[in-house]
């Protein structure tokens, strides 16, 4: 269960947004509709901007596990990659690639085409995101202070919640790109901070690693 400590601890670093990253905030706002809409649009503009960012991401469970490992994720669509703890997937024009360990935990890189559009992707996306937070059936409640949104659960008892039981989104007012976030769940929490990032993403940002590059960093 998460606690009512881990909850106020999220609640406290969700709401500023300082040099691409979440940062503590006193800063406190009402969840509104219009904040909703927000969010949903800058979680839009994000999956249609180009960009590139290297991410730390701390994990920390229930159980007292710790985990820190680094992510790349660059896009300039359709063009994409994402890159951590040994697995990659990415979109290269009209092919998904997707690489991850397999048997014996050695890494091999699969292709297959895309069965839509880059903008279908997208659209397919947001018609995903935007029913758990707008309508009188939303999941969750949304404020929002600068680029950054706080996301609340509202149903208690919905099943296996996409965002946990509250969640910080920040984006770059400016470019769109992520700014970092923060994922309070049951089974434990995860902080992701922005290490570099910048606009747009350039060719190197989006080579999709070699199976024996992504073999170095499987746990």
């Amino acid at each position: 269960m998460v606690t009512a400590s881990r909850l106020a601890a999220a609640a406290a670093t969700t709401v500023a947004c300082s040099k691409g990253n979440v940062t503590p905030s006193t800063t406190t706002a009402a969840p509104t509709r219009a904040a909703a809409d927000r969010f949903v649009a800058a979680w839009r503009r994000s999956l249609e901007a180009s960009w590139s960012v290297d991410e730390s991401v701390e994990r920390s469970t229930a159980l007292g596990g710790h985990l820190v490992f680094s992510v790349h994720r660059a896009q300039r669509p359709p063009d994409r990659v994402n890159v951590g703890l040994g697995s990659a997937d990415a979109r290269q024009g009209d092919q998904l690639v997707t690489c991850a360990p397999g048997a014996g935990g050695k890494v091999t890189c699969a292709k297959q085409r895309a069965a839509n559009s880059y903008q279908r992707e997208v659209d397919v996306q947001m018609a995903a995101l935007s029913p758990y937070v707008s309508g009188p059936e939303a999941v969750y409640a949304v404020s929002q202070v600068a680029g950054c949104f706080q996301l609340t659960l509202r149903l208690p008892g919905y099943p296996v919640p996409p965002y946990g039981q509250t969640a910080v989104f920040c984006f770059d007012p400016g470019t769109g790109a992520p700014a970092g976030s923060v994922i309070v769940r049951n089974e434990g929490t995860d902080r992701t901070r922005v290490v570099a990032a910048h606009v747009p993403a350039r060719d190197a940002d989006l080579v999709l690693p070699d199976p024996s590059q992504l073999q170095q960093s499987v746990p």
